[in-house]
């Protein structure tokens, strides 16, 4: 019988910091290309289609429909590996609930600025003037509602 490998806490931050983590938002995007097909009209075919539960295309679905349009761009756009590591499906649900939008960019430019060691602000978020990590503009122009 093989034996189980045995590894340090150390070795599996590594391992866990170097896997490539799905972006929820690009793949609540694919799932909604399917709705595109004129065959599919419900949770349930899209799910038959896609190979996953009608609650978790629900789930995909809802997040990127209930984000505003500057977030779901940002993190589609992005390729920064700390940012994707940060902003999971968990991080990004409780956004959804906050049913406006100026309120919602707040909330994002503070978990922006956690994600990235506290270097963003809210005025720079609101305001569309933060920068990549590698200096480039990113989201310029924001406009607030």
């Amino acid at each position: 019988m093989a034996e189980i490998a045995k590894i340090t806490a150390r070795q599996w931050n590594r391992y866990q910091n170097g896997r490539q983590r799905e972006n929820p938002i690009l793949k609540g995007l694919q799932y909604l290309r399917v709705f595109e097909d004129e065959s599919v009209r419900t949770y349930a075919q899209a799910a038959e289609v896609l190979g996953v539960s009608r609650e978790r295309v629900y789930q995909l679905t809802s997040l990127v429909t209930k984000l505003p349009p500057q977030i779901k761009d940002f993190l589609a756009g992005t390729e920064d590996p700390a940012v994707l590591r940060f902003f999971t499906e968990r991080r990004l649900r409780p956004l959804t609930m906050i049913p406006d939008g100026e309120a919602q960019m707040a909330q994002f430019a503070e978990l922006l600025a956690a994600a990235r060691g506290g270097t963003t602000g809210t005025d720079e978020i609101l305001s569309g003037q933060w920068e990549s990590a590698s200096g480039e503009a990113v989201m310029a122009g924001i406009e607030r509602r």
